[in-house]
């Protein structure tokens, strides 16, 4: 069954690439695009705002990805 559109994941990183690949199949297109980071503690708005950037630039729904690391032992910090 083919898709309807290609998957698109938006790093230029290889190492990531490599592992999306693993996870979701070699069906994966590779977008190499600069985003912009945003501050924010709140680790939806980032992403929100990431994803909304790749697509206004490739012109397509774009997978992006995010992470963030919050300790609870010291409230949270450093945050997204």
């Amino acid at each position: 069954m083919s898709r309807p559109f290609p998957y698109r994941f938006g790093t230029g990183n290889a190492g990531k690439l490599a592992e999306a690949r693993r996870i979701v199949g070699a069906d994966l297109e590779s977008v190499a695009i600069d985003l912009p980071e945003i501050q924010s503690g709140d680790l939806e708005e980032v992403l929100r705002a990431k994803a909304g950037a790749a697509r206004e630039r490739v012109g397509a729904a774009v997978v992006v990805e995010e992470t963030g690391l919050e300790l609870a032992a010291l409230s949270g910090f450093p945050g997204p």
